[in-house]
């Protein structure tokens, strides 16, 4: 398995950025330019944080389905 971040782990670092967007450009830029000695634009980090804001919205409402669904199923086991 490789090192990269894939499906939730993406959508983790998403709200990690977009709840504490200052602390985290800072802290993945220092991380990319000590691991691959590259530089991390502001421009390309805000652009990562607004191409992902739909999935990520489009993931709680398929979550909240989910859920919805499964509770529906669970009460009319009860039944």
């Amino acid at each position: 398995m490789g090192n990269g971040i894939i499906g939730e782990e993406l959508l983790d670092l998403y709200g990690m950025c977009s709840s504490n967007s200052v602390s985290m450009y800072r802290e993945l830029k220092f991380e990319l330019l000590n691991i691959h000695q590259k530089i991390l634009l502001i421009s390309t980090f805000l652009h990562f944080v607004n191409r992902l804001r739909p999935v990520k919205n489009s993931s709680l409402l398929l979550n909240r389905y989910i859920y919805s669904e499964n509770l529906e199923e669970y009460s009319q086991d009860d039944e």
